[in-house]
């Protein structure tokens, strides 16, 4: 998150864009980190590996990483190709929407963890 806050600023010091843009170089990269963080978390909890022989097989071979990646691609897709397909609506616009349906996503991803996730957590033991 450090990177995030150190490259916002750059970009602000260099692009200088208006207050709504300055403003997103911080509110999208926060909204992606969280959505991706909670969204992890949801499908590795519906998609547990309990039968590996090594972390490895955990980290970076087991479906969850799969979907988790998936997801995380058309997240970052959507608003690129809304983009490029609504050439009159202004990109600030665009991303302004994507980070506020990626906050109001992870709302929900967070009531759902902490939930039924406490749940199903609970049942693997």
């Amino acid at each position: 998150m450090t990177g995030s806050v150190i490259n916002g600023t750059i970009f602000i010091i260099v692009l200088k864009p208006g207050l709504a843009g300055a403003l997103l170089f911080y509110a999208v990269p926060l909204a992606y980190s969280v959505f991706t963080a909670l969204m992890g978390l949801a499908v590795n909890l519906a998609y547990p590996n309990f039968s590996w022989t090594n972390e490895i097989t955990v980290i970076k071979q087991s479906a969850a990483v799969m979907i988790a990646l998936v997801i995380g691609l058309a997240a970052v897709a959507a608003p690129i190709a809304a983009i490029a397909a609504l050439k009159t609506v202004h990109a600030v616009w665009v991303e302004a929407a994507a980070a506020a349906l990626l906050a109001c996503i992870s709302a929900v991803l967070y009531r759902r963890i902490m939930t039924r996730g406490v749940k199903t957590f609970e049942a693997f033991e």
